[in-house]
């Protein structure tokens, strides 16, 4: 347990006397720390890389949060330590060691970085209820199957809203488009996450009194777009979302924005991070 079959092609850290060890595998504790390829990319909560291991590959690495409790001033925050490590290191131009990463959350694979884009193109298109689109949301289910490959399963396209009347669009994720991509996963397989788009169509909509009186209208008259989303304009989880999370702790949980063009991985309480729609699918090259 906790042993590669082959050496690590990674040398090590004399700082880090665990990391010299080749044949070892995350310190020997799978249990709290990752090291899946040997290799990682690391970026904070904002979508900006932080550090990198030496060599770019598949494996990408969000670190969440950027302030923690302080332990030694109850009530008050702190940097997060890992966070400001890892800012350090790369300032000094040396590679980032994969160890003891507590608060290292790993994006899902390429496949399901990929659909996420695709389901905004969808969401943008029409659909049998939406003939204009952007007013349906897109989504599905994606899980890892008995042999270790990734499997995406798109769901139906939710029914067609309005932001002018509708508080929000629905979809439900794992009323699967395509339900033998289920005999893919497998008895043994697992469910690693859902995901869906928020729609980024917009609606004019009249607030305030209107009195017309031949061609002249009195009262005050104002023209506003109504769209899926917060006050602020943001596309982020909505209480329902966070709701879903907390039914299905231990997945991850993905919003996509279809208007403001932002994915948003959140847990059950908070947003853990976001990223730009345009940098998910290769995070380290910046548009």
């Amino acid at each position: 347990m906790g042993r590669f079959i082959n050496q690590d092609d990674f040398l090590g850290d004399v700082s880090n006397p665990p990391s010299i060890h080749r044949f070892m595998y995350a310190h020997a504790r799978p249990t709290f720390f990752v090291d899946p390829s040997g290799r990682a990319v690391f970026f904070d909560e904002k979508g900006n890389q932080i550090g990198a291991d030496g060599k770019p590959d598949e494996d990408v690495f969000f670190v969440v949060p950027s302030r923690v409790p302080n332990p030694e001033k109850p009530g008050k925050t702190m940097k997060n330590p890992e966070l400001e490590r890892i800012k350090k290191t790369t300032k000094k131009k040396e590679f980032v060691v994969v160890e003891e990463q507590r608060s290292a959350v790993q994006l899902p694979p390429r496949e399901v970085r990929e659909e996420l884009v695709a389901a905004v193109e969808r969401s943008d298109a029409p659909s049998a209820t939406d003939p204009v689109g952007g007013f349906h949301e897109e989504g599905g289910v994606f899980a890892e199957a008995s042999d270790g490959r990734t499997i995406v399963i798109p769901a139906q396209p939710g029914d067609a809203a309005d932001p002018a009347v509708d508080t929000h669009a629905e979809i439900d994720v794992f009323n699967s488009k395509d339900p033998a991509l289920w005999n893919d996963v497998g008895a043994d397989g697992e469910i690693r996450g859902t995901y869906h788009v928020h729609p980024s169509g917009t609606r004019e909509e009249v607030v305030g009194p209107q009195q017309s009186a031949g061609s002249t209208s009195f009262g005050a008259t104002k023209r506003s777009k109504a769209f899926f989303g917060h006050p602020d304009g943001s596309q982020g989880p909505s209480g329902m979302d966070f709701d879903a999370a907390r039914v299905r702790q231990g997945q991850q949980h993905i919003v996509v924005g279809a208007r403001d063009d932002k994915v948003y991985f959140h847990d059950e309480d908070r947003v853990l991070v976001t990223f730009p729609v345009e940098q998910i699918v290769d995070p380290e090259k910046k548009k």
